[in-house]
Order: C-alpha cells, then structure tokens, then sequence
C-alpha cells in the first residue's frame, strides 16, 4: 500500500510538470486507478487477510477507507458483509444497485423517470460508473449521520481530513485545472471498480435464498481468467468463487484452492464459471439490455 500512497502522492506533484491536458489526464486517471488499488487492500484488511490483531486492523481500515479513501468503514463492512452473506440474491444484495432493474419482472414494475433509465440501463450504466466513487462517498456520509458511537467520530475527522487534503493539494499543484483532475480521477475509480465488481456477479443466474453453506454462492459468482497483470489488475478478486467459499483466505492463497474448488463445486453439482474479461463484459451487458428489451415491449 506504501508504494500506492507514494505513486498518488507523485501524480498530483506531478501535475503540474507540463501545461499540457493529456499530461494532467493520464496522472489523474493514474491517481483514480492507484485508488482502487487502495480499496482492494482496505478489502483484504476487512477480511482480515493483513493482520488478525484487532486493534491494528481497524486502524489499517481507517486509513484506508476514511483517510486515503473518503469512505467509512463501517458503512463498506456493512455492505460487503451483507453482499456475502446474500450473495446475488434480488432485494437483500447491496451490490445489485436500486437504480438498475436485473430482471425483467422487477423492471415491469417501474414508472417514470425510473422505467425509462432501466429502458437505457445497457449502456447508462457504463456512463453511471464514473460516479460512482462520488456516490459511495455520499452513502458514507449518510450511513454516519445515523450512527453512534465513538468511532464514528473518528470516522468523520478521517473523512474531513481526506477531502481537505486532497483537495488543497490538488488546487495547490493545479489551481487552474484542479476540477478537471478531480473529475478525471473519481471517473477512472468508478469505471475501474465498476468493472471488476461487476464482472464477479452480474449477467450471472440471480440467487433465490441464502443459507449457512456457501457452496450455493458458486452458482451465482463469475472467475475472470488473467494472467500475472490481471490478477494485479483485479486485487485478487478475478478468482472471485474462492473468495466467496473461503473469504478468510488472503489472495495470494486462492490459486492454491482452485483445484479444491472445482472439485467441490463438482460434488455439490454446482456450476463453477470461468471466462475471459471481454466474454464476461459482454454478458453483463447482454443482461442488462435483456432487461431493457423487456421493458420497451
């Protein structure tokens, strides 16, 4: 994670070397890349895959979701929490997000502005990535405006501190273009993310039910086929069944379990799904349009 902080440290520095929009482009979508670097290590900490003493770990997670971030803690442990214990199940799963209809009868439903988003959701999707982060970011606020506790205000001094530091030095090493590299950074952490986590799940058969045995999440979670770049590229989350089965295992231990996997996958009769990155876009985007078509008929 250091070397994260120094490369988006070195960006906005950077920012400024040459008057030049490609130049403060390519360092603001490199600092929006570095920060879902970020977030894949404040996941594994969640996990509690870098250190099992409880102290140390929720000072980690602070630092990474509040403080480098803009996240709350306990609002992601929240959420990531419900997503594996429901996973892809309509209606309890966080990640299958409101705005968006993922099946046809839900989408039926719908009127107004509502119905017509979800008549478009095949690519407005895409476009509604890029606000993402911004989005979390609010989600977060919210989330803290409703809790106690004294966490919570440490929580908000993190966030505070994040938003202020981040800000000032970006207006300081680009005053002029300070907006246009903020914008171009919360895009590229949107997109990226959205990306990942929308190729683990989506386009995938929806979950009914829940139980205590997580082989059933199998049937339901997408492994994006990469090499070493890859696997960089994804935070470890492109072996995405392992991680559901066995959530307590850091990722440098899931390719150990892909044999294990199967073979219980196998046992269980349980589908085990594999594909390459653009094969998986494409049937998220399959699925979504599917769902559009339906409501325009």
């Amino acid at each position: 994670m250091a070397l994260h902080v120094l490369i988006l440290i070195l960006c906005i520095v950077f920012s400024n070397l040459y008057e030049h929009m490609l130049w403060w482009v390519l360092l603001a979508g490199v600092c929006g890349a570095v920060m879902v670097q970020i977030g894949f290590v404040g996941h594994d900490v969640t996990h509690g895959h870098l250190s099992s003493h409880a102290t140390y770990q929720l000072a980690l997670s602070l630092i990474c979701w509040n403080l480098l971030l803009g996240l709350s803690v306990q609002w992601w442990r929240d959420k990531h929490s419900t997503h594996h214990k429901h996973t892809h199940v309509l209606g309890i799963d966080p990640d299958l997000y409101p705005l968006f209809a993922f099946d046809a009868k839900r989408a039926a439903n719908m009127t107004g502005l509502h119905r017509w988003i979800v008549r478009h959701q095949h690519w407005l999707f895409w476009i509604t990535l890029a606000g993402a982060r911004l989005y979390f970011q609010w989600l977060s606020v919210a989330y803290l405006l409703k809790r106690g506790g004294a966490l919570r205000w440490a929580e908000w001094c993190l966030l505070i501190a994040h938003h202020l530091g981040f800000w000032y030095a970006v207006f300081t090493f680009l005053p002029q273009h300070g907006f246009t590299f903020i914008a171009v950074s919360y895009a590229v952490t949107g997109v990226y993310m959205g990306i990942v986590f929308a190729t683990n799940h989506l386009g995938m058969p929806h979950a009914t039910a829940s139980n205590g045995d997580r082989i059933w999440q199998a049937a339901h979670t997408r492994n994006i086929r990469t090499g070493i770049f890859g696997n960089y590229f994804f935070g470890g989350l492109n072996l995405q069944i392992e991680h559901h089965l066995y959530p307590a295992q850091p990722r440098y231990r899931l390719y150990r379990l892909v044999d294990q996997t199967r073979a219980r996958c196998e046992q269980a009769g349980v589908p085990y799904h594999e594909q390459r990155l653009l094969p998986a876009l494409r049937d998220v985007y399959a699925s979504l349009r599917t769902v559009a078509v339906a409501v325009k008929t």
